[in-house]
């Protein structure tokens, strides 16, 4: 795995964290830990316009440009095959598949599968909800996913350090 795919991963870790207001894991000590030397911060819109089923398109298409003039990486989530369809005609190619159905919460790591060998090669996938185990992992890696956004795992585990590590191995043996 690459030091920005690892850098990823801890983005997204962190940027979950914050979402739910959870500070009690020192992103800095983990990410020095499992051998990432600076952490990426990618910008994530702290309200409902990550989400493009909330989005008309030319708020989508406005964000997107917002966040490329200023120099950021905008993280674009979606559900399902339409609202992948507008990201990309959006110019998104930072997808986040999100794999929690925002109706029932029920979650579906399907969703990744699904929707992960649609999305063009040039694009970063990102598997975001419901990976909580090494099985996950190989899941969402197999099915196309270049990072996870692994949050709840990482704050309810007894020792976060040890899974994130466990989750590097898995990816570095996908490589």
């Amino acid at each position: 795995m690459s030091s920005n795919s690892r850098e990823a991963i801890l983005a997204a870790a962190r940027s979950a964290a914050q979402a739910h207001g959870y500070s009690g894991l020192n992103f800095r000590d983990l990410a020095e830990g499992v051998g990432i030397k600076s952490a990426s911060i990618y910008y994530y819109f702290p309200s409902k316009e990550a989400i493009v089923a909330a989005l008309a398109d030319n708020e989508l298409q406005h964000f997107k440009a917002r966040a490329d003039g200023i120099g950021i990486d905008c993280l674009v989530e979606v559900h399902d095959e339409t609202e992948l369809g507008r990201a990309l005609d959006a110019g998104a190619d930072f997808i986040g598949i999100n794999n929690r159905n925002l109706a029932t919460f029920d979650i579906d790591l399907n969703v990744t599968e699904r929707l992960a060998p649609k999305v063009p090669g040039k694009c970063t996938i990102v598997s975001e909800s419901g990976i909580r185990t090494t099985e996950d992992i190989r899941r969402v890696i197999a099915a196309g996913a270049h990072a996870a956004l692994i949050g709840e795992a990482l704050m309810r585990a007894t020792d976060p350090r040890a899974l994130l590590e466990s989750f590097l191995t898995i990816a570095e043996k996908a490589k």
